[in-house]
C-alpha cells in the first residue's frame, strides 16, 4: 500500500490526513488562536536571526522560485524526499512561530493555479505544525477582489489570528486600496482578535491607517520588528531628526 501511494504520488496525504478539511475544495484547515505573538520576524533566508528574541517568528516573503521551487518543502512532501525533509526539520527545529509560506497569487492566471498554490501553502503549514510543533499563523494573500472568495479557504472557522504582508505596496495608492478591501473582507468573514503585519515601513502611520477598519472593530494590530523595518526606521528617524 505504501509502495502504491508513492507510485501514485499521493505522499502528501500523510500530511493532509492529519488535518481537517474545509469547503468545497477540501482545503486543509488551520487553527490559530494564540495570545502571545512574535516580536520579531526573520526571513527564512536569515537563519542566524531565527532566535533573535524568545518570541521570534520566521516568514517567507521572497520570490516563489526561492521559497517553493524544485527543492522547496512542498516538493519534498509531495515526492517524500526524506533527505530534503530532514533538512527542513533541522533548519527550523526550535522555531516558535511561522507566518505561512506565501506562494504568489496572480490576477492574470487560471483560478485553479491560484487555488493549487493556496493548497500548497496549507499543506506546508500543516507539516510544520505536525512535525515540528510550530505555531503557524495563516497568511492572507490575494491577487484582486475576485480572489477574496478563495483567500480564506481553510481558515474560515476556529482562527482568531491571521497575518498580512505589506512589504512593497504602501507607496501604491491602488494597492493600498486593495489592501484595505482585503482587510475589511477578512474582518467581516472571520472572528478575529489580532492581525500580525509584516511591514518594512519606517513610519507606522500609513500602515495603521490601512488597517483602521480592523482597529475600529477592536481587533489588535501587531507589527513585529524585522531587519528591513529596523533599517528603514533608522533612515526615517535620521531624515526627520527623530531620536
Amino acid at each position: 500500500m505504501v509502495e502504491l501511494k508513492e507510485k501514485l504520488l499521493l505522499n502528501y496525504l500523510d500530511t493532509s490526513n492529519t488535518a481537517m478539511c474545509s469547503g468545497e475544495f477540501d482545503m486543509p484547515a488551520l487553527r490559530c488562536n494564540i495570545d502571545v505573538y512574535p516580536d520579531f520576524l526573520a526571513l527564512d533566508s536569515e537563519p542566524g536571526k531565527y532566535f533573535k528574541t524568545n518570541l521570534t517568528g520566521v516568514c517567507f516573503f521572497r520570490y516563489d522560485d526561492r521559497i517553493n521551487g524544485w527543492d522547496g518543502l512542498f516538493n519534498a512532501i509531495y515526492y517524500n524526499n526524506e533527505e530534503r525533509l530532514q533538512y527542513f526539520k533541522d533548519r527550523f527545529a526550535g522555531v516558535r512561530f511561522i507566518v505561512e509560506m506565501d506562494p504568489s497569487q496572480c490576477g492574470d492566471v487560471h483560478r485553479i493555479e491560484n487555488l493549487y498554490r493556496l493548497f500548497q501553502k496549507r499543506i506546508v503549514s500543516v507539516w510544520f505544525a505536525v512535525n515540528l510543533g510550530i505555531v503557524v499563523i495563516p497568511l492572507i494573500s490575494y491577487a484582486n477582489e475576485e480572489s477574496f472568495r478563495d483567500m480564506l479557504l481553510g481558515i474560515e472557522e476556529g482562527c482568531s489570528v491571521v497575518a498580512f504582508g505589506i512589504k512593497g505596496n504602501m507607496n501604491n495608492p491602488r494597492e493600498v486600496k486593495l489592501l484595505e478591501k482585503a482587510v475589511k473582507y477578512t474582518v467581516d468573514h472571520i472572528q478575529l482578535k489580532t492581525i500580525i503585519v509584516y511591514s518594512v515601513c519606517g513610519d507606522d502611520n500609513s500602515v495603521l491607517e490601512a488597517f483602521s477598519y480592523a482597529t475600529e472593530k477592536n481587533i489588535q494590530v501587531v507589527i513585529p520588528q524585522n531587519t528591513l523595518r529596523e533599517q528603514n526606521q533608522k533612515r526615517w528617524r535620521d531624515k526627520h531628526g527623530k531620536i
